[in-house]
């Protein structure tokens, strides 16, 4: 099978960029799953997004005995227990990378959405519980996928809370405004859920409480709080920055110990709020991170006209 290799650090190089200027707001900057995604077999992808997998499956592949099970499951009348006992039984890196199987077998076969929802209900590891997330999301309108999620989005382990908060917010549920804006205002909540709760909702802006704003803001501003979840903070506040959101900005650009990702969300954040490129090109390159990311960004920034 031929792999596909990314060099890694252009792709974050660019989705920083593209995101520092505002090209796009909803960059996957936000995944509990990109840490190990497994390449798809992958023989068609359809213009709306379908990917179609080889049925064959490689006895030898981690995780073919799970895809064996979606692929016949695809073909039978099974219960969906079996379904819930298969994905219970697989380990995290069996259900990451049967996670394609996983999404064509519920889009084949949408009464066993339900199954899913129970083993999501039930499972811990992060990596499996954002695989079956993703399989679940063209299915949240159903009764018992929606109440599984509403229910780990509220008050779930903290994976499980995170992956269904983003799960939600990618299938539109109208309930994702309050359930996201209560996380990112609870300073109690874990880090991972917070910045998760920031992502959610900048997928959908528009309905975005000013309760939201709030949160983000005193997140944003809270020096030593965790540089993701600030980052997520701040990029919330960058599609619908307020007055004095600029000068936030600068005071974390400031912060000579900020990581490379809350250096960009903070520069982003500074140009939405129409602050000088070049100004903000100059604070960026004196944070020298590791993979050079905010010099080459500075360097591009300050470049545009």
């Amino acid at each position: 099978m031929k792999r596909v290799v990314t060099f890694l650090p252009v792709l974050a190089f660019a989705a920083a960029l593209a995101l520092l200027l505002g090209e796009h707001a909803a960059a996957q900057r936000h995944s509990a799953g990109t840490s190990r995604q497994a390449p798809a077999r992958v023989v068609e992808t359809t213009t709306h997004g379908e990917v179609h997998v080889n049925e064959a499956v490689d006895p030898s592949e981690p995780g073919a005995r799970l895809a064996a099970a979606c692929s016949r499951l695809a073909r039978t009348s099974s219960d969906r227990s079996e379904l819930e006992a298969e994905l219970l039984a697989a380990s995290p890196s069996e259900v990451a990378r049967a996670r394609p199987r996983l999404e064509k077998l519920l889009r084949d076969r949408p009464e066993l959405a339900a199954a899913a929802a129970q083993a999501f209900s039930r499972l811990h590891d992060r990596e499996e519980l954002f695989a079956i997330s993703r399989a679940l999301v063209e299915h949240a309108a159903l009764p018992e996928v929606h109440s599984a999620l509403v229910a780990a989005a509220a008050n779930g382990e903290t994976a499980r809370r995170e992956v269904a908060l983003m799960a939600l917010a990618d299938a539109k549920d109208e309930q994702v405004p309050a359930l996201a804006t209560s996380a990112l205002a609870d300073t109690t909540s874990p880090a991972l859920v917070r910045a998760a709760a920031a992502f959610a909702l900048s997928l959908d802006v528009a309905h975005a409480p000013p309760e939201a704003f709030a949160a983000a803001r005193a997140l944003a501003s809270t020096q030593g709080a965790d540089a993701h979840a600030r980052a997520e903070a701040l990029h919330l506040m960058a599609l619908a920055p307020a007055t004095g959101d600029g000068e936030l900005a600068s005071s974390v650009l400031a912060e000579s110990d900020a990581p490379a990702e809350l250096a960009l969300a903070a520069a982003r954040l500074a140009i939405q709020s129409g602050q000088d490129r070049a100004s903000v090109a100059r604070a960026l390159a004196a944070h020298k991170d590791e993979g050079g990311l905010c010099a080459r960004a500075a360097s591009k920034l300050g470049g545009l006209p």
